[in-house]
């Protein structure tokens, strides 16, 4: 029998070749559907936390560039085996990509921030299940700053990133509350 870590391997890579096969007008319209309902859904929250995509993820720089102008973006930086966020403010001068290839924020540029009860995160995956469960890259940095997260977790991403049945989960798997599909 396949331990956990294998089963989550091999449904990654999967998954990930299922992402790459999103057709260029199907993002579009996720995009943009994306950017219009989270500006609604989350516009009480004074602070969201939200990602930087990668190129086969939901593109969420419209999104963040909204965020940012309204000073309500913090993005996160990794740092040692931890996820660290930072306010943004301009997503031109305040990023730089990082050798795992995702735009992170400058330090030097941005202020560190924690998250509270009042703020939200959305939160990227390769895939999730009905469980609320969410599997990501396997390096464990959403599940470690989610242990001690105080905000509200909504997950996010295609419509096709929705499993039918479990995820295969470990004990240090962190849940989200709420998914968005687009």
């Amino acid at each position: 029998m396949q331990r956990p870590a294998e089963l989550k391997k091999a449904l990654r890579a999967k998954m990930i070749a299922l992402l790459k096969a999103i057709t260029k007008e199907r993002r579009m319209r996720a995009k943009e559907a994306a950017v219009s309902f989270l500006l609604q859904q989350l516009h009480a929250y004074p602070t969201i936390f939200s990602f930087s995509s990668r190129p086969f993820e939901l593109d969420l720089w419209k999104l963040n560039a909204t965020l940012a102008e309204q000073t309500r973006l913090a993005l996160p930086r990794v740092e040692g085996e931890h996820l660290q966020f930072y306010l943004v403010r301009d997503l031109e001068s305040d990023l730089v990509l990082s050798s795992l290839g995702i735009f992170e924020p400058i330090p030097s540029r941005c202020q560190k921030i924690n998250a509270t009860d009042k703020c939200c995160i959305l939160i990227p995956a390769i895939v999730f299940d009905a469980t609320l469960h969410r599997l990501g890259n396997g390096k464990g940095h959403y599940d470690r700053f989610l242990h001690e997260c105080p905000a509200k977790r909504y997950g996010v991403g295609f419509m096709e990133q929705k499993v039918d049945g479990l995820i295969p989960t470990e004990d240090f798997d962190e849940r989200v509350e709420e998914l968005f599909f687009f």
